[in-house]
């Protein structure tokens, strides 16, 4: 009898495999046809990058007999979010891209229809990346009920920082003593007036600056905002707000005295990783000026701009969704389920390959080989940082401190908010398209302040402005009633 329960056993487990199933009962991914997942990311092609991606199919494919395509675009944000809209718009078949707050937008692309609904596939094929990600991500990137994109695992709000290259510093005589005397983005200028006089051909600032006094409803280019000091969450014009024009104002400046870049080519990122650029305003999160300087080759300290609030921007900022054309989505929140939970996958995706770009000195420790520059990508391009190995040199509680510091941050008023822009759809694609006429220029300091804010606020509100921002205050007050 017990021998043919072992044989009873035994064939349903045989059929339970053949169906693709995972304890006959929890469905798993149907892995019996080979697949190639194409990966739409943000940012320049590192050179060994070819290298690393066999590597990681070599690994990935007797897991989920599944291969990865990397498509690398620019660290030129206009480039990679226009490159992704016109795909997106096209129909082009691919699985995954990288999506944010502040590129290829998160919240505009889930609700045009470019990005899969994923909560489905969680609950099937992503339980481990579920569990793996911090419950702020989740509560904080849902929009109308579900989730649109896997958010990176990591600092889960941002405290914007003035990161500057201590070479071109020292360079103009200066040293970090003069950080004491940065309160505001205007504390900046006598400093880069050093470095222009010191040497002409080095950009001062990165042409941008993170706003981060406002939640931004939608994107940077549109106008809709809550200042994150204010409880009555008040939805307002950023665009017509006092202290953004000021930031306008000094972008100006910056930009007629030459301290910033007139290329629109030139993207800040870019700039300060090849030593162009004495100062950008980054998102930083704990011992983040030790992990810039290794990766550069140049040592780098920041000065606080602005303190850490956990925004609906900030919970969004890194992000991978997964495309409305995919043909394989189990197969691509498979992959994401196994970047996110599996240390060496995670780990080939951000540091490359063991032996070549990094050698193991403990369990969870690595140092850098002379090839660490050949393949050093954002980590937060990918996912799950707190399974990432610590670099020799690295403070040993590391990861605790990222874990104190997202467990303490303050939440932005509307955190958790996000706005459903079916009920004026029209009129916000009529001002994406104004908004992308005058916001980057306004940003970059190439127009006349006053004047661009006037013709933005004509153009805006002849397309509807005053009925967004309506809409918006209105689902904001009905949202906070509900809460």
């Amino acid at each position: 009898m017990k021998t043919r329960n072992a044989k009873l056993v035994a064939v349903l487990l045989i059929i339970c495999l053949a169906l693709g199933l995972s304890g006959c009962g929890k469905p798993a991914v149907d892995q019996s046809k080979e697949v190639n997942l194409v990966w739409w990311v943000y940012g320049d092609k590192p050179k060994d990058a070819d290298l690393v991606v066999a590597e990681i199919n070599k690994y990935i494919k007797p897991k989920i007999n599944a291969t990865v395509d990397i498509q690398w675009t620019s660290y030129d944000g206009t480039v990679f979010t226009n490159k992704m809209n016109l795909l997106s718009s096209a129909g082009d078949k691919y699985d995954l891209v990288f999506t944010a707050s502040w590129v290829n937008s998160f919240q505009l692309g889930a609700q045009k229809g470019f990005f899969m609904p994923l909560d489905d596939l969680l609950a099937k094929y992503g339980q481990g990346v579920k569990k793996a990600v911090d419950p702020m991500f989740w509560d904080g990137t849902i929009i109308k009920g579900n989730h649109y994109a896997v958010p990176t695992n990591k600092e889960v709000a941002v405290e914007a920082r003035y990161s500057f290259n201590m070479n071109l510093l020292k360079k103009a005589g200066m040293d970090s003593s003069v950080f004491k005397t940065i309160k505001s983005l205007a504390d900046l200028e006598p400093i880069f007036a050093k470095m222009h006089k010191a040497d002409p051909n080095v950009y001062c600032y990165s042409n941008w600056d993170k706003f981060r006094e406002y939640d931004i409803i939608i994107d940077y280019n549109i106008p809709g905002a809550v200042r994150v000091d204010d409880p009555n969450c008040r939805v307002i014009n950023q665009f017509e707000d006092a202290p953004f024009i000021a930031v306008l104002k000094q972008m100006r400046k910056f930009y007629q005295e030459g301290y910033v870049s007139k290329s629109e080519k030139d993207a800040p990122l870019q700039l300060f990783t090849q030593g162009k650029l004495l100062c950008a305003a980054f998102d930083n999160n704990p011992y983040i000026d030790l992990e810039r300087s290794r990766d550069l080759g140049f040592p780098i300290e920041s000065a606080p701009a602005y303190p850490p609030i956990a925004t609906v921007n900030s919970v969004a900022g890194a992000m991978t969704a997964i495309s409305a054309t995919s043909e394989n989505p189990e197969r691509a929140m498979a992959l994401l389920n196994l970047v996110n939970t599996d240390p060496v996958l995670r780990n080939m995706f951000s540091y490359g390959v063991e032996g070549v770009h990094f050698n193991k000195v403990g369990a969870t420790e690595i140092e850098f080989t002379a090839r660490h520059g050949d393949y050093s990508p954002p980590h937060w391009l990918f996912g799950n940082f707190f399974i990432l190995y610590t670099v020799k040199g690295d403070p040993a509680d590391k990861w605790e401190k990222f874990r104190e510091f997202n467990a303490s941050v303050k939440k932005s008023p509307i955190f958790g908010f996000f706005f459903d822009g079916e009920p004026v759809r029209s009129e916000l694609s009529a001002l994406q398209n104004i908004g992308n006429e005058f916001a980057p220029t306004l940003f970059r300091g190439s127009v006349d302040v006053d004047e661009a804010v006037r013709n933005f606020a004509d153009k805006a509100k002849g397309a509807g402005l005053d009925k967004v921002l309506a809409e918006m205050q209105k689902q904001i007050d009905a949202w906070r009633a509900a809460k």
